[in-house]
């Protein structure tokens, strides 16, 4: 009886160690898939990041691209703006210029008539005489 004992315990023991060796068998694969799940998480909030700052980077260029257009187009209607008051005032000036020879001509031609009159005059009074 003794034998079978030694025999059973044995085959008990074999036995748990067959157990405690697909226990830690177990265990491996389980960390093992946490592990890989762990990874896979953090690739995947990489991913994530980098399409966020790329994102990020293309918002900004498109609005240094906007800023400098609207630079641009404001530098452009301001040059528009005085090209426009340029050709403004040197057609005030031509008017100006315009009117400053009209009554130039108009003092000139009461000088000529005043003129005229006073020979008329001058005229008429050896007439009378």
């Amino acid at each position: 009886e003794s034998y079978e004992l030694t025999a059973a315990g044995m085959r008990d023991a074999d036995n748990y160690k067959k157990f405690l060796a697909k226990q830690e068998q177990l265990d491996y694969a389980k960390r093992n898939e946490d592990g890989f799940d762990a990874k896979t998480r953090l690739e995947q909030q990489r991913h994530e990041q980098l399409a966020a700052d790329h994102e990020s980077y293309e918002l900004t260029a498109a609005g240094m691209r906007d800023a400098d257009a609207y630079r641009k187009q404001m530098a452009e209607e301001e040059r528009q703006d005085y090209a426009k008051r340029n050709e403004d005032g040197f057609d005030a000036k031509a008017r100006f210029e315009q009117m400053r020879h009209e009554k130039l001509a108009a003092d000139h031609e009461s000088y000529e008539l005043t003129a005229a009159g006073m020979r008329d005059a001058d005229n008429y009074k050896k007439f009378l005489a």
